[in-house]
C-alpha cells in the first residue's frame, strides 16, 4: 500500500518541482498539492502507524527510540507541507510518504531474512506426522494425533511412515533413515528395544513402538525450541547497541533541534530549516544499529541448525566465538564410544560367569562401557539377569544389593572405597571394570575404544585457531596419555570423579582461561555446567544434553571445530556491522545539519544502510 501510494504520489511531486522551476499555473499547482496531500496522508497515517505509536509510547515512557525520530521526522515534514498547502508554500509531502516506504522496504527485507533463518525450524517440526497407529491392550489400531500420544502407549508404523514421536522398538526390526534429523546418511538398523527419533523414516518393515516421549517433548520437538530460544537470547554485544541507542536518540533529536534554529536565525535563502533538521532526525534513525547484532545471530543460529549445531542462545554463540581453552571427555567423546572387550581377567570364578555378572549389573545403564560389556555378554550368549534397584556413582561405577552382599562394579577407586584389595593395573591402554561381590574381588574386565575418525583433524584444526586442548578423563592416566599422544591434545588428567573435572576447569580459568568442556554423560554434566560453554553430542545421555549450551544434533566432532569457526566469523560479521552503523551515522550526521542532504536523501540512505548490514548478516548463511 504505501509503495503504491508513494509511486502516484512522486508522479504529482515530479510536476510540481517542474512547475517551481518553469513556472505553473496557480490553480493547477493548488490542485497537485490537494492531490498529493490525498495521497500521502494515508502513507503517514495508516503505514506509517506502527512508528507514530511506537514514538508515542516511546515518550509515555520516557525512553526515546529509534520510531520516535522517525515520527518527528514524518510529521515535521507532514505538518509544514499542510501549512504550505493553506498558505501557499512549497509542499513536501513526498519526504514525508517516502521516509514511510522506504523505512519499511528495510524492514520488508530484514523479515525476508529473518523467515529463511528460521526456515530451518519449520522444516524439522514437519518432520512427524500428524496422525498415528495407536494400538490398545488387545492389538487393536486406532488413528489418533500424534500430539495425543502419552509415554508407554505403543504405535504401529509401517513402512514408508514417519515415526510420530521417540521411543524404542517393542516388536520387529527395520532399516531406518533419520538423515533429516540427524544428518546420519546410510540407513541404520534397529531390533527391539533400541531406541527411534521421532520424524525418522520407516524403510523396511512394520514395527511397534514403544512411546518413550509425548510429541512435545520428542527430540525435533526439543530441537526447535532450542534453536526459537537461540534466536530470541541476545548476544552481550548487542548491549553496546542498546545502550548508544538509549542516549543516542536524545541528542540528535537536540541536534535537529539546534539545526533548525541555526537555520532559521541565519535567514540563508539556500537551506530550508524545517527540511534539515528533518533531514537530522531521519538519518540519524539508529535502524542498522538496532539491526547489527540481531540480524547476525538470527541468520548464524539458523545455518548451524542446518548445519547439526545448536546454540542456545546469542550470548553462548558470542562465548563460543571468544574460547581460547576445550577440554574433552574421553569415552564416547573423542572415541566412537563403543568400547570393546579385549580381555577378562577372572579372580576365583570363570570368565564366562565375571562378564555375566559385570552384564547383570550394567544391562539397565546407558554408558558406553556398559553397553560394550552388554555386547560381549550377547555374543557369547550367556544368560543375563538385569538387576533390581542399581545405584550410578557418577565417574566411579555401580553398585546392587544381591544375595550374596553388596555387588560393585567400576574403578579401582570405587572398589578402594569399599576396602577391596585390588591386583596391579593391567594393559596400559585399556580401561578397567573392577568387579567385587560381598568383600571378595571377582576380577576385571577390560575395554578399548577407537578414536573417533574426526578426532585427530579436529584436534589440528583447535590447535591452528590457537585452541589449546585438555583431557579431562575418569579412566586411568595410563590410558588417557595414550590417547592424547595418539590424537595431539596439550595435556591430560586422568582418573578424575566428576567433582575432580569441575576443579580442574576452575583452575583453568582462574587462569583467564575461556573454556569449552565437551562431554556426553552423566559424570560429565557439572563439568559442561562449569566451564563457560559445555557442549554435547547427539547420543549422550538427556542430563548432559540438558546442562549444555552448545549441542551437536550428529555424531560428528567436526561439527564441534565448524561450531566455534562460524562463532568467529558471526562475532567478526557483528563488529563489521557495528563499525558500518557507527561510521554511517558519524559521517551523514553533519551533512545533513549543513543542509547538504534532503529528507528524502537521507530516508533513502538510512535504508541502505540497514540493507547493508543485513545483507553482510545474510552472508553467514553461506558459509
Amino acid at each position: 500500500t504505501s509503495l503504491f501510494l508513494s509511486m502516484q504520489l512522486m508522479g504529482y511531486s515530479l510536476a510540481l518541482y517542474a512547475g517551481y522551476f518553469q513556472g505553473m499555473d496557480p490553480a493547477a499547482r493548488q490542485l497537485l498539492q490537494w492531490f498529493a496531500a490525498a495521497v500521502a496522508t494515508p502513507v503517514v497515517f495508516y503505514s506509517g502507524w506502527p512508528f507514530l505509536a511506537g514514538g508515542w509510547r516511546s515518550l509515555r515512557n520516557r525512553t526515546a527510540n529509534m520510531d520516535l525520530l522517525i515520527a518527528l521526522g514524518v510529521l515535521a515534514a507532514y505538518g509544514a507541507s499542510l501549512h504550505a498547502l493553506f498558505f501557499s508554500g512549497e509542499v513536501y509531502f513526498d519526504t514525508a510518504a517516502m521516509i514511510i516506504t522506504l523505512i519499511l522496504a528495510g524492514r520488508l527485507f530484514e523479515n525476508s531474512a529473518r523467515r529463511h533463518a528460521a526456515a530451518g525450524i519449520d522444516r524439522l517440526l514437519q518432520l512427524a506426522p500428524e496422525m498415528a497407529n495407536r494400538l490398545d491392550a488387545a492389538g487393536n489400531c486406532t488413528r489418533v494425533e500424534s500430539a495425543l500420544l502419552q509415554a508407554g502407549e505403543q504405535v504401529r508404523v509401517l513402512p514408508g511412515e514417519r515415526f510420530p514421536t521417540d521411543g524404542a522398538i517393542a516388536a520387529g526390526e527395520t532399516e531406518i533413515d533419520q538423515s533429516a534429523a540427524t544428518g546420519e546418511a546410510l540407513p541404520l538398523l534397529r531390533r527391539p528395544g533400541e531406541s527411534v527419533l521421532g520424524g525418522t523414516l520407516n524403510l523396511l518393515a512394520p514395527v511397534t513402538v514403544t512411546v518413550s516421549h509425548a510429541a512435545a517433548d520428542s527430540f525435533v520437538a526439543r530441537i526447535a525450541r532450542l534453536v526459537e530460544d537461540a534466536q530470541a537470547r541476545q548476544a552481550p554485544i548487542q548491549g553496546i547497541a542498546d545502550r548508544v541507542s538509549a542516549v543516542f536518540v536524545p541528542l540528535v533529536t537536540v541536534i535537529a533541534g539546534g539545526t533548525w534554529l541555526y537555520w532559521f536565525l541565519s535567514g540563508s535563502p539556500d537551506v530550508q530549516p524545517l527540511l534539515a533538521a528533518v533531514a537530522v532526525l531521519v538519518i540519524a534513525c539508529p535502524c542498522a544499529l538496532g539491526l547489527a547484532t540481531p540480524t547476525a545471530v538470527l541468520v548464524a543460529s539458523g545455518n548451524a541448525a542446518r548445519r547439526g549445531i545448536l546454540y542456545r542462545g546469542g550470548d553462548i554463540l558470542e562465548a563460543t566465538a571468544r574460547l581460547n581453552h576445550a577440554c574433552f571427555d574421553k569415552t564416547g567423546t573423542l572415541t566412537t564410544g563403543r568400547p570393546q572387550v579385549v580381555a577378562i581377567q577372572p579372580a576365583g570364578i570363570s570368565a564366562d560367569e565375571l562378564l555375566a555378572t559385570a552384564a547383570a549389573i550394567e544391562a539397565e545403564s546407558t554408558h558406553p562401557l556398559a553397553t560394550g560389556i552388554c555386547r560381549a555378554a550377547r555374543e557369547r550368549a550367556l544368560p543375563v539377569t538385569p538387576l533390581p534397584q542399581v545405584h550410578t556413582h557418577p565417574g566411579l561405577g555401580l553398585t546392587a544389593q544381591t544375595g550374596q552382599g553388596l555387588l560393585l562394579a567400576g574403578s579401582r577407586t570405587l572398589l578402594a572405597e569399599h576396602g577391596i584389595t585390588l591386583p596391579a593395573p593391567g594393559i596400559a591402554t585399556a580401561t578397567e571394570i573392577h568387579l567385587a561381590s560381598g568383600g571378595r574381588y571377582l576380577g576385571c574386565i577390560l575395554l578399548e575404544d577407537q578414536p573417533r575418525p574426526q578426532a585427530e583433524a579436529v584436534i589440528a584444526g583447535l590447535r591452528r585457531m590457537r585452541v589449546r586442548t585438555t583431557l579431562l578423563t575418569g579412566d586411568s592416566l595410563a590410558a588417557g596419555t595414550a590417547l592424547a599422544a595418539r590424537l595431539g591434545l596439550d595435556e591430560v588428567y586422568g582418573g578424575l570423579s566428576p567433582a575432580d573435572k569441575c576443579t580442574e576447569i576452575r583452575r583453568l580459568q582462574q587462569a583467564g582461561k575461556r573454556v569449552l568442556m565437551v562431554g556426553d554423560g552423566i559424570n560429565d554434566a557439572p563439568a559442561l555446567t562449569a566451564a563457560e560453554v559445555g557442549c554435547a553430542m547427539m547420543g549422550g545421555t538427556d542430563i548432559a544434553l540438558d546442562s549444555s549450551d552448545l549441542v551437536l544434533t550428529r555424531p560428528d566432532l567436526q561439527r564441534l571445530f565448524d561450531a566455534l569457526l562460524l562463532a568467529r566469523r558471526t562475532l567478526s560479521i557483528i563488529r563489521q556491522n557495528l563499525f558500518w552503523a557507527f561510521a554511517y551515522n558519524l559521517a551523514a550526521l553533519p551533512l545533513a545539519a549543513m543542509g547538504k542532504l534532503a529528507p528524502i536523501h537521507a530516508a533513502a540512505a538510512m535504508a541502505i544502510s540497514s540493507v547493508c548490514v543485513v545483507a553482510n548478516s545474510l552472508r553467514l548463511g553461506r558459509q
